[in-house]
């Protein structure tokens, strides 16, 4: 005893409809995927566009940190010089006022009851009282610039890693990285295609089902 399988028939009205029915949403299906090919190759275009702009416009921010630092480097040295400059002058001023005032008591001995040195040393007494000022004066600056190189520290320090981050952004991996490199390209591509793949069966199905139709006697 044979167990004959199972057959599904379809009435051919039914059959028609179905055979329409797939090859119209193949057709549909395909005409939207054309559709969307060309807006998305117009708008991967752009993006690539924009992508090169960026990574350039990225780069030379990068490289104009990076310069930047460099600059806030040399200028925290000449401000470091300066800062030991102003220091030196302040001891050789003050040196100097020592000195003057040293000169100004000699100047003031009395010879028999005169002093004929007596306006010299006024004069010397002056000019250490000056010099003393000077000397005040340069340590002052000198502290403004030791603040103020530490301030550029902090700036360069800043500057510097800003332009890691910089740097980075534009690395390969970036996103950037994978546009500039038909990455996105190649995933709408393949998008694409992978939607394209229904349309079609549903429009090779519809067809045949439809000739098979027409065999029919």
């Amino acid at each position: 005893m044979t167990v004959s399988e199972p057959r599904i028939t379809l009435r051919p009205r039914v059959a028609r409809a179905f055979g329409i029915g797939l090859t119209a949403y193949g057709l549909v299906g395909i005409l939207l995927l054309a559709v969307t090919f060309l807006a998305a190759g117009s708008a991967v275009d752009r993006i690539e566009r924009l992508s090169g702009s960026l990574s350039g416009t990225l780069d030379a921010a990068a490289s104009t940190a990076r310069s930047s630092t460099t600059a806030l480097r040399d200028l925290r040295t000449g401000v470091s010089q300066g800062a030991t400059g102003a220091r030196d002058a302040s001891d050789l001023a003050s040196q100097a006022s020592t000195t003057s005032a040293q000169l100004a008591t000699a100047m003031g001995i009395s010879i028999f009851g005169s002093q004929p040195f007596l306006p010299m040393a006024t004069s010397f007494q002056q000019l250490a009282a000056q010099l003393n000022s000077l000397s005040t004066n340069l340590d002052t600056i000198g502290a403004a610039l030791d603040t103020s190189g530490r301030d550029l520290d902090d700036v360069q320090a800043q500057m510097s890693g800003l332009a890691t981050r910089l740097e980075a952004v534009t690395l390969p991996g970036g996103a950037a990285g994978i546009v500039g490199a038909g990455g996105l390209r190649l995933t709408v591509l393949a998008l694409l295609i992978w939607l394209a793949i229904p349309a079609i069966g549903s429009l090779l199905v519809g067809l045949a089902l439809l000739a098979a139709i027409r065999r029919i006697p």
